[in-house]
């Protein structure tokens, strides 16, 4: 079983610092996690509407596995 961190995001981040991102899962408690991460440019939400809103407002990409 994979768990969905912010692992993958916070490595772009790494690389990439002056990029905004967003991380989307359905489950609270791997958002929870996930924000743990401290990085002011990252925003992890579990609620599919402001996920939607957030891409819609800015330029973005979307990687899926």
């Amino acid at each position: 079983m994979v768990i969905a961190d912010g692992t993958f995001i916070k490595y772009l981040n790494g690389i990439f610092t002056s990029l905004k991102y967003v991380g989307y899962d359905i489950s609270q408690d791997v958002i929870i996690r996930a924000k743990q991460s401290g990085y002011k440019n990252v925003k992890f939400t579990s609620n599919l509407e402001d996920f939607k809103q957030i891409l819609k407002k800015q330029n973005h990409a979307i990687i899926k596995n």
